[in-house]
Protein backbone atom coordinates (compact mmCIF):
# COMPACT_ATOMS: atom_id res chain seq x y z
CA UNK A 1 0.00 0.00 0.00
CA UNK A 2 2.69 2.18 0.46
CA UNK A 3 4.28 1.84 -2.48
CA UNK A 4 1.14 2.64 -4.42
CA UNK A 5 0.60 6.26 -2.36
CA UNK A 6 4.18 6.87 -3.42
CA UNK A 7 3.68 6.17 -6.83
CA UNK A 8 0.60 8.10 -7.22
CA UNK A 9 2.84 11.39 -5.33
CA UNK A 10 5.36 10.52 -7.46
CA UNK A 11 3.09 10.78 -10.22
CA UNK A 12 1.39 13.96 -9.13
CA UNK A 13 5.15 15.78 -8.59
CA UNK A 14 5.92 14.29 -12.51
CA UNK A 15 3.18 16.32 -13.66
CA UNK A 16 3.38 19.38 -11.72
CA UNK A 17 7.45 19.51 -13.09
CA UNK A 18 6.26 18.80 -17.09
CA UNK A 19 3.22 21.66 -16.52
CA UNK A 20 5.76 24.00 -15.13
CA UNK A 21 7.93 23.41 -17.78
CA UNK A 22 6.24 22.85 -20.95
CA UNK A 23 5.02 26.01 -22.81
CA UNK A 24 1.83 26.43 -24.85
CA UNK A 25 0.91 29.33 -27.50
CA UNK A 26 -2.60 30.44 -27.48
CA UNK A 27 -3.88 33.69 -29.27
CA UNK A 28 -0.35 34.73 -29.44
CA UNK A 29 0.54 34.34 -25.64
CA UNK A 30 2.72 32.10 -24.83
CA UNK A 31 2.30 30.43 -21.26
CA UNK A 32 3.63 27.53 -19.26
CA UNK A 33 0.91 24.59 -18.70
CA UNK A 34 0.84 25.35 -15.05
CA UNK A 35 0.60 28.98 -16.04
CA UNK A 36 -2.74 28.54 -18.17
CA UNK A 37 -3.88 26.43 -15.88
CA UNK A 38 -4.36 29.16 -13.21
CA UNK A 39 -5.39 31.81 -15.73
CA UNK A 40 -8.01 29.90 -16.92
CA UNK A 41 -9.29 28.36 -13.61
CA UNK A 42 -8.80 32.00 -11.71
CA UNK A 43 -8.45 34.90 -14.45
CA UNK A 44 -11.34 33.77 -17.08
CA UNK A 45 -13.83 33.00 -14.98
CA UNK A 46 -13.87 36.56 -13.24
CA UNK A 47 -13.44 38.25 -16.83
CA UNK A 48 -16.33 36.72 -18.10
CA UNK A 49 -18.38 37.51 -15.14
CA UNK A 50 -17.68 41.12 -15.22
CA UNK A 51 -18.42 41.24 -18.99
CA UNK A 52 -21.97 39.74 -18.34
CA UNK A 53 -22.26 42.36 -15.79
CA UNK A 54 -21.66 45.07 -18.28
CA UNK A 55 -23.88 43.51 -21.04
CA UNK A 56 -26.63 43.10 -18.30
CA UNK A 57 -26.25 46.17 -17.36
CA UNK A 58 -26.23 48.06 -20.59
CA UNK A 59 -29.18 46.05 -21.67
CA UNK A 60 -30.95 47.22 -18.47
CA UNK A 61 -29.57 50.90 -19.09
CA UNK A 62 -31.49 50.63 -22.91
CA UNK A 63 -34.68 48.69 -21.58
CA UNK A 64 -35.11 52.14 -19.04
CA UNK A 65 -34.02 54.53 -21.59
CA UNK A 66 -36.36 53.24 -24.27
CA UNK A 67 -39.94 53.22 -21.54
CA UNK A 68 -38.81 56.52 -21.32
CA UNK A 69 -38.23 57.24 -25.27
CA UNK A 70 -34.95 58.49 -24.81
CA UNK A 71 -31.90 56.15 -26.32
CA UNK A 72 -28.20 55.85 -25.77
CA UNK A 73 -25.08 56.36 -27.39
CA UNK A 74 -21.37 56.28 -27.55
CA UNK A 75 -20.97 59.16 -29.88
CA UNK A 76 -20.93 62.43 -27.73
CA UNK A 77 -21.31 64.82 -30.91
CA UNK A 78 -23.90 63.43 -32.20
CA UNK A 79 -25.68 63.07 -29.11
CA UNK A 80 -29.00 65.06 -28.37
CA UNK A 81 -29.58 66.71 -24.65
CA UNK A 82 -31.93 63.64 -24.03
CA UNK A 83 -29.44 61.18 -25.15
CA UNK A 84 -27.64 59.00 -22.77
CA UNK A 85 -23.79 58.81 -23.33
CA UNK A 86 -22.02 55.23 -22.51
CA UNK A 87 -18.68 55.38 -22.86
CA UNK A 88 -17.57 52.64 -23.59
CA UNK A 89 -16.60 51.12 -27.70
CA UNK A 90 -19.11 48.60 -27.42
CA UNK A 91 -17.74 47.15 -30.75
CA UNK A 92 -14.13 46.74 -29.08
CA UNK A 93 -15.94 45.00 -26.06
CA UNK A 94 -17.76 42.53 -28.22
CA UNK A 95 -14.17 41.67 -30.02
CA UNK A 96 -12.16 41.25 -26.72
CA UNK A 97 -15.19 38.66 -25.07
CA UNK A 98 -15.42 36.79 -28.81
CA UNK A 99 -11.49 36.86 -28.44
CA UNK A 100 -11.77 35.38 -25.09
CA UNK A 101 -14.06 32.59 -26.11
CA UNK A 102 -11.59 31.89 -29.08
CA UNK A 103 -8.84 31.74 -26.33
CA UNK A 104 -10.91 29.20 -24.22
CA UNK A 105 -11.73 27.11 -27.04
CA UNK A 106 -8.22 27.01 -28.28
CA UNK A 107 -6.66 26.55 -25.25
CA UNK A 108 -8.92 23.63 -24.25
CA UNK A 109 -7.32 22.02 -27.63
CA UNK A 110 -3.78 22.86 -26.27
CA UNK A 111 -3.99 21.61 -23.69
CA UNK A 112 -5.79 18.26 -24.60
CA UNK A 113 -2.82 17.64 -27.35
CA UNK A 114 -0.33 18.29 -24.74
CA UNK A 115 -1.43 15.82 -22.52
CA UNK A 116 -1.80 13.37 -24.59
CA UNK A 117 2.00 13.91 -25.84
CA UNK A 118 3.79 15.56 -22.82
CA UNK A 119 6.31 12.44 -21.75
CA UNK A 120 6.91 12.47 -17.76
CA UNK A 121 10.28 12.39 -15.89
CA UNK A 122 11.40 9.77 -13.44
CA UNK A 123 8.01 7.90 -13.45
Amino acid sequence: MNDLLKRIVDIRRAIRQANEETTVIVNKNKMSIADWLTWRRDCAPEDQATKLQINSQLSSIRTQLGKQGRSATSNEKDAKAEDFIIHLNEVVFAERSEAMERTLGELDGALSMMNATVQLKGV
